[in-house]
């Protein structure tokens, strides 16, 4: 059985007439970054998780293609000692842009989307398509308490090289900042479906983190 990420990019391959060589070669990259031993959470399985949730939106075409390319590589670099990711995500995915004569309107939108994961919190005036991605990402906040705890765990081992003071301290920063957004009655997700479905879970697992620390 094809994972739910082979299926979308074959999908990219036979709307954009990639040649051979081209559909080996992305699909190799892919593999190969996603599968870097310093991921624990941004991995395939990540992207598999996002692509699952997507079964559900009802996608014009459009955007049923830019939202593939976008959750293919917004993590497709990842380097945690890096502060460049999304930066060098974008590059990377403008390389396999060329080679698929994605239009320049496509790979704009694309490009604007893996940018704007800099900060999930600040794209309000964003497109739907924009919208809808930004939650799927951080969708992993509401999961179940077992998902939630493995999530902050892999998160921790890709900090490996952070002693445990500093990341307790940076981590709890992060964790407090949301947790108190929510409590002021900010949301950390833009559609009204994620909100629902995710928010309040995600307070209760961020809660819970922080007092674990």
């Amino acid at each position: 059985m094809k994972s739910s990420s082979y299926e979308h990019y074959k999908d990219l391959v036979v709307f954009y007439k990639a040649t051979d060589t081209y559909e080996n070669k992305w699909w190799d990259i892919i593999i190969k970054m996603y599968a870097e031993e310093q991921r624990y959470y941004h991995t395939l399985d990540h992207i598999e998780d996002i692509f699952n949730k997507l079964k559900d939106k009802n996608l014009q075409p459009f955007d049923k293609h830019v939202m593939s390319m976008t959750v293919l590589f917004h993590d497709i670099i990842y380097q945690p000692t890096k502060h460049d990711n999304e930066d060098q995500s974008a590059s990377l995915f403008l390389e396999f842009a060329i080679d698929f004569c994605i239009p320049k309107e496509e790979s704009d939108v694309v490009v604007e989307i893996i940018l704007a994961t800099k900060n999930h919190m600040k794209h309000k005036d964003g497109s739907y398509i924009m919208h809808v991605f930004l939650d799927l990402d951080l969708s992993i906040l509401g999961s179940n308490q077992q998902d939630y705890d493995t999530y902050a765990k892999n998160i921790r081992n890709e900090y490996n090289h952070v002693d445990d003071q500093t990341f307790k301290t940076e981590r709890g920063k992060f964790l407090t900042s949301w947790i108190n957004k929510i409590e002021s009655g900010e949301s950390l997700f833009y559609t009204d479906t994620m909100r629902s479905l995710y928010e309040a879970k995600s307070l209760i697992n961020m809660k819970r983190e922080l007092q674990n620390l």
